[in-house]
């Protein structure tokens, strides 16, 4: 079914109002062959008056998880690294509506942590009933801030969500930017420094123990803001290296009360980091 046909049958199936809004959103959508074919699948060949619901449900299954949400980017099939596990695999489609709600709430913190880290997929390839496709016109580079978020969305059977749900767990990467930000540190810069590194490090707090992610988070969040008023270069990629050793040392704390007293060439030298 190419997408002409389904814009038809979106004008068939649904009343004005909502055929309007859907057909509407459907078309920035019309350049993703997998999203038009795993819709067209359900009503392909297919006569309204001989149809069940059960072919109804997973298309409007579909369309309102992947087509219908805001997205924040201005092209949605930039995230289809995100939303072809929800419509190929339906245990995940919830998961990834709280992390499109997260990442709506994110653009409004950092706007560079949804929009940069998109490139063109060079394995792309998708045509019909190919088993070896690869259906993602976009892949995430791998220390971006999505290559993160899509690795948490994929993480379904891994054990660590029988400690944290994902909603607290992406509501705790949402705490931890909105402290870096009051702390007036410059959020793009960190990131661009592999700052992803030490988010993963933090986030290996939520496997041990729910309640220790807020309090590790908080403690990098001051020690940064300690050591760029100090003359640290925070930027720096060795400087995300030691944060995530001291990190998972314990010795963030040491280091924070340290900075306090001793001289900057004393921590220099005894730390690694570097000066601006």
């Amino acid at each position: 079914m190419n997408f002409e046909e389904l814009n038809e049958w979106i004008g068939i199936l649904f009343e004005k109002g909502k055929k309007e809004e859907i057909q509407g959103k459907l078309a920035k959508f019309k350049a993703d062959e997998f999203l038009i074919d795993q819709l067209g699948n359900y009503l392909n060949g297919r006569e309204l008056k001989n149809m069940s619901l059960d072919y109804l449900v997973p298309v409007v299954n579909i369309l309102d998880t992947v087509v219908s949400p805001q997205y924040p980017v201005e092209d949605p099939t930039q995230y289809d690294s995100l939303y072809v596990p929800a419509i190929s695999n339906h245990d995940t489609d919830w998961r990834f509506s709280a992390v499109l709600t997260h990442l709506n709430e994110i653009k409004t913190i950092e706007p560079s942590l949804v929009l940069e880290g998109i490139t063109k997929n060079p394995s792309f390839r998708y045509t019909p009933s190919y088993a070896g496709n690869d259906p993602r016109h976009y892949i995430f580079n791998q220390n971006s801030y999505l290559k993160t978020i899509e690795d948490i969305l994929l993480s379904r059977d891994r054990r660590d969500e029988a400690f944290i749900g994902i909603k607290k767990r992406l509501g705790n990467f949402k705490a931890h930017l909105e402290d870096l930000k009051n702390r007036k540190i410059d959020i793009k810069k960190l990131f661009g420094a592999e700052y992803t590194l030490i988010l993963t490090a933090l986030d290996a707090h939520n496997q041990k123990d729910p309640g220790d992610f807020p309090e590790k988070s908080a403690q990098v969040a001051g020690l940064l803001e300690k050591l760029d008023a100090r003359g640290f270069d925070i930027f720096h990629q060795k400087s995300m290296k030691n944060m995530v050793e001291y990190l998972g040392s314990e010795k963030n704390r040491q280091l924070e009360l340290l900075s306090t007293y001793l001289s900057p060439e004393a921590i220099m030298y005894t730390s690694g980091f570097h000066l601006k």
